[in-house]
């Protein structure tokens, strides 16, 4: 059998991110890896699961991106990156054998393909003496009927080596943190902390000089006023504080050279959408409507 590569990430790109300027944040990941960069064992030498914890937009994926590209400088082990986009909607969940197998094929790796997830991680663990499993979006594939078997693909995969995942904070909540037996005791949540008030201004700068959105007037204008909008308004505050929305704030009102003070989560999408689709969609009132709705709800929570 050939040798297989040092690092299986078919869906690397999906780890970059699409709006703002990424700002190295490993440092958030300090006190849950060791001075080798491995997350820490528990009290009796055994491995845990490292959960990447927060809400939608905040940078989850993103960051294990950097830890990524920190396995990659290093070469010193194997590395599979399993996207749970890339799972097939109708795949199998409902078994260990099917859960491994739909893992196995997100690899788009001949060897996941054919034999599943926990073979390819064996192998690689061959290979490259150690291998550390990196699984994105968590969140997408867990539900009462698929809990169990990831969970015990998860475990398995503990044997073999580490394990690095993201999850929204619902789903994790909701299913990992009492659901999920064989786990129980074997995950060391990370929580992904909001941008403070001073990362809203530096990230939104690094932002706006980047895409050369507005001009130089208008983009000082606007960081003045967010600058001053998040130190007094909580609501401001709590709409910038994550990096999607962030994204959003500045491509909507940089070009005014203003951001309103009161701005709430929900206004911010009726703007956006007034201000960078509906113009350019030929959207109906009816659709707009509907897709407003949809699109703040869902990007809120």
């Amino acid at each position: 059998m050939n040798r297989t590569p040092p690092i299986v990430a078919e869906d690397r790109s999906s780890l970059t991110a699409h709006t703002l300027q990424p700002v190295q944040r490993l440092e958030l990941l300090g006190k849950h890896l060791d001075g080798a960069g491995r997350p820490l064992l528990d009290d009796s030498g055994s491995r845990r699961a490292l959960f990447l914890i927060g809400e939608g937009g905040i940078g989850k994926s993103v960051l294990l991106g950097q830890y990524l590209d920190r396995l990659d400088a290093a070469r010193d082990r194997g590395v599979v990156l399993v996207s749970c986009t890339s799972i097939e909607p109708a795949a199998d969940l409902t078994t260990l054998r099917s859960a491994d197998h739909a893992l196995g094929e997100a690899t788009s790796n001949p060897l996941g393909r054919e034999y599943g997830l926990l073979a390819l991680l064996n192998q690689m663990r061959s290979d490259h003496d150690s291998v550390s499993l990196l699984v994105d979006t968590l969140d997408l594939k867990i539900s009462e009927g698929s809990l169990v078997p990831i969970a015990a693909v998860i475990a398995e995969a503990l044997k073999i080596g580490d394990v690095i995942a993201t999850c929204r904070t619902q789903e994790y909540r909701s299913f990992l943190l009492g659901g999920a037996h064989r786990l129980a005791g074997r995950i060391d949540p990370a929580t992904m902390p909001s941008l403070a008030e001073d990362e809203i201004i530096a990230w939104a700068e690094r932002y706006l000089n980047a895409s050369q959105q507005a001009r130089p007037t208008e983009r000082a204008a606007f960081l003045n006023s967010l600058r001053g909008g998040v130190t007094r308004s909580q609501s401001l505050r709590n709409v910038c504080s994550l990096p999607v929305r962030l994204a959003l704030t500045c491509q909507t009102f940089a070009d005014a050279g203003h951001v309103p003070p009161e701005l709430t989560v929900v206004g911010l999408f009726e703007r956006y959408w007034d201000t960078r689709i509906a113009r350019h969609a030929g959207i109906s009132h009816t659709e707009l409507s509907y897709a407003k709705q949809d699109t703040a709800l869902k990007l809120a929570s």
